[in-house]
């Protein structure tokens, strides 16, 4: 039994010993801890005045013609001004057998078909063997600057985002837009 009263005297003598060290050691611990700012704030539930939110309802369609070097297409403007340097998107609705001469554009085209196919070709001409389809909710992007032809082959609606202003610089300015018979 001495033994264990022994034991039991050293440990009441290093407890507050070990204690005080423990607590000094948390103490410098948090001094070197860099301190974190917590904001509790919620972000407001409205966008702030002059911001409102820019939306789309289907129901509310608003076509019109699309610009002169694509006469015949019909054109939605979703958001921006194509006319203007910034990000725009638009759709554009093709009549059956619609195609698009040779052309480019100096800005990167998004591409994402709503519905019917759209071919795209990279070639001087409607070359079916080259050039993919890209069908409903496909997506593709045409790199600035890269000549290529359109062509669709039923009415096809396709939604075209990206930097403005939006313009297409036909490849042979004696060439139209058409529908094929």
């Amino acid at each position: 039994m001495g033994m264990f009263q022994g034991l039991g005297n050293i440990m009441k003598l290093l407890t507050p010993l070990l204690t005080g060290f423990a607590a000094v050691t948390l103490s410098l611990n948090a001094q070197q801890q860099p301190r974190v700012a917590v904001t509790t704030a919620t972000p407001p539930a409205t966008p702030p005045p002059g911001r409102p939110i820019a939306g789309y309802v289907a129901q509310e369609d608003k076509w019109i013609e699309a610009p002169a070097t694509l006469p015949g297409a019909q054109m939605m403007v979703l958001q921006g001004d194509v006319t203007r340097p910034g990000p725009y998107t638009i759709r554009l609705r093709f009549p059956a057998g619609y195609q698009v001469p040779l052309h480019s554009s100096p800005n990167e085209l998004n591409m994402t078909v709503i519905s019917g196919a759209l071919h795209i070709g990279i070639a001087p001409n409607f070359d079916v063997n080259n050039s993919k389809e890209i069908g409903a909710l496909s997506f593709a992007t045409i790199p600035a600057r890269m000549r290529h032809t359109e062509w669709v082959d039923t009415e096809t609606i396709v939604q075209v985002h990206g930097l403005g202003p939006f313009n297409i610089q036909q490849a042979y300015p004696q060439a139209t837009a058409r529908v094929s018979p």
